[in-house]
């Protein structure tokens, strides 16, 4: 394995563990309600995204491993897009991890 596809892999892991650690044991409704929350979380996805585009691009045959990384791709764009707030907390409703 080359040594970017190492590098994307471990911020993936990163952010995703940071993703549970923040949201644990929340509920969507208090996501909503803390402002510093919900940007730590989008940060994150961010983070998560970047690194997933990047590796399915670099190594193109580990992204494939990923189980549905095409499908969270995706979700991951409409999470960062620039479009209203509500369409990003629609996509991460949809997301696992919250109560």
């Amino acid at each position: 394995m080359r040594l970017e596809a190492r590098k994307y892999l471990t911020d993936i892991q990163a952010a995703a563990e940071r993703i549970a650690r923040f949201t644990g044991g929340k509920r969507f409704e208090q996501y909503l309600a803390d402002e510093m929350l919900r940007s730590a979380v989008e940060r994150q996805f961010g983070i998560l995204g970047e690194a997933l585009s990047r590796l399915s691009k670099d190594s193109p045959e580990i992204a494939a491993l990923i189980p549905d990384h095409a499908r969270m791709d995706g979700a991951l764009a409409e999470l960062s897009s620039p479009h209203t707030s509500s369409t990003r907390l629609a996509a991460l409703k949809r997301s696992p991890g919250f109560a």
